[in-house]
């Protein structure tokens, strides 16, 4: 479940589902969350929501979503070894190879992002 609070008229916005939540991310845009099924980490759902807690946009995706963010309109994420460009609707725009044990990246350009593994920073671009 992910609950939305607005304190200056406190009303709240429920979001729930049968699945877990692994992820949720904020911005001054609104929020992204990936839920997962308990028993299989590869069937995922991820959600936007406004930043009052509407849900915008919902769509199914098959992987085990180690990090995501919303950046310049795109959806970033890495799924395995994977890393993933997505438009709003949960199509693939780009994707690239970041190795396993990649868990964090920051994005620093339009398609290029910063993954941390476990002992490395490495720069890559997603084509």
């Amino acid at each position: 479940m992910v609950k939305f609070i607005k304190w200056s008229k406190f009303s709240n916005k429920k979001y729930e589902t049968d699945y877990s939540i692994s992820h949720f991310k904020a911005d001054i845009g609104g929020g992204i969350a990936v839920f997962s099924r308990q028993n299989d980490h590869t069937d995922s759902k991820i959600v936007l929501f406004s930043k009052s807690g509407k849900k915008k946009k919902e769509f199914g995706f098959k992987g085990n979503i180690s990090d995501i963010s919303v950046t310049n309109g795109h959806i970033y994420c890495i799924s395995d070894n994977t890393a993933y460009i997505l438009n709003k609707n949960g199509e693939i725009l780009k994707t690239a190879q970041c190795g396993f044990g990649a868990e964090k990246f920051y994005v620093t350009g339009n398609y290029s992002i910063a993954v941390i593994n476990d002992n490395t920073i490495e720069k890559i671009e997603l084509k």
